[in-house]
């Protein structure tokens, strides 16, 4: 009763509870990692999720300035997202459609816009 070293039960008891203190710290350091990671993500995807917010508050409220400007969802989805396969360079104004006239390129700077 009195040697605690004698007592096969406790000791086995406190290798468990070692042993287990010792795998709640390295879930704990692998939790730790992943979180850091989901910030990460997070933070990113809350400054996409923010521009996207303000593109469509834009979209929706052009039709104040003028009645043509009315865009339908589908219209805010791949202006979205074209804006997420930039890499920082605007696409050339060829490129760009115009959601009015159902497709026509929007004419650039320097063309009359007539055909010849």
């Amino acid at each position: 009763e009195g040697d605690l070293l004698a007592n096969t039960t406790l000791i086995e008891g406190l290798e468990r509870t070692k042993a287990t203190g010792s795998e709640i710290t390295a879930r704990q350091e692998e939790i730790a990692r992943v979180e850091a990671g989901m910030k990460v993500a997070l933070d990113t995807y809350h400054q996409v999720a923010s521009r996207g917010v303000s593109l469509w508050l834009v979209l929706d409220s052009l039709w104040r300035l003028n009645h043509l400007y009315r865009f339908s969802l589908v219209h805010f989805i791949d202006a979205f997202s074209a804006g997420l396969k930039l890499d920082g360079d605007p696409p050339p104004p060829s490129a760009i459609k115009s959601p009015i006239s159902g497709g026509a390129t929007a004419p650039t700077r320097g063309s009359s816009g007539a055909a010849s």
